[in-house]
């Protein structure tokens, strides 16, 4: 495989591709591949999520800005917090693992849901990833109105957990920190 050791199934949606999982466990089978993982909206994964496991997939990132079906259904154009919910469960009966939340933190749009995502992710065992918005280009034009900076997340969920400085494995772009007393971490992901 040339030197590949980790290959990510990203998009788009890597989900609405036909034969995902045959195409996962032929790249899992390359010679050099150590870790197979997949970037997803999770709408279709309940039923993909078992094929996944079994064909060499071992952890996945899910976007999922809300957990508010209302807020989840405007930020998406429409689309069903349920299927996405329905996903990660299937993920996380299928044993895939680690499954990391990514959470675009919004000013005015789901600030106010973090602290229930954290506690959904220390139920569910899921790792958060919160993502600050980055006003850059043309699809970021309207984006500073929402801009969080993370830093005043980071320092409001200390107030509320233990907060322990810690690393993750595979060297991303979060800058991690461990709940005390879960197995639960929060990423940071910052421009720069």
């Amino acid at each position: 495989a040339l030197g590949v050791k980790r290959v990510r199934l990203t998009g788009g949606e890597p989900l609405v591709r036909r034969n995902l999982p045959e195409l996962a466990g032929r790249l899992s089978q390359l010679p050099g591949v150590e870790d197979l993982s997949l970037s997803t909206n999770a709408v279709q994964l309940a039923r993909h999520a078992d094929a996944l496991k079994t064909a060499g997939v071992r952890r996945i990132n899910v976007s999922l800005d809300s957990l508010d079906a209302e807020t989840f259904r405007d930020t998406t154009r429409g689309g069903r917090l349920d299927k996405v919910l329905d996903g990660l469960m299937a993920a996380k009966r299928a044993g895939l693992s680690p499954i990391k939340i990514n959470m675009v933190a919004m000013r005015g749009v789901n600030e106010q849901e973090i602290p229930a995502m954290v506690d959904f992710c220390i139920e569910h065992g899921f790792t958060l990833r919160l993502i600050e918005t980055m006003p850059v280009g043309d699809s970021g034009r309207d984006a500073g109105d929402r801009y969080l900076d993370l830093q005043h997340v980071r320092t409001d969920l200390g107030k509320r957990f233990d907060l322990i400085p810690g690393v993750m494995p595979g060297g991303g772009p979060a800058r991690y920190v461990q709940i005390a007393g879960t197995e639960t971490r929060i990423g940071f992901i910052t421009p720069i």
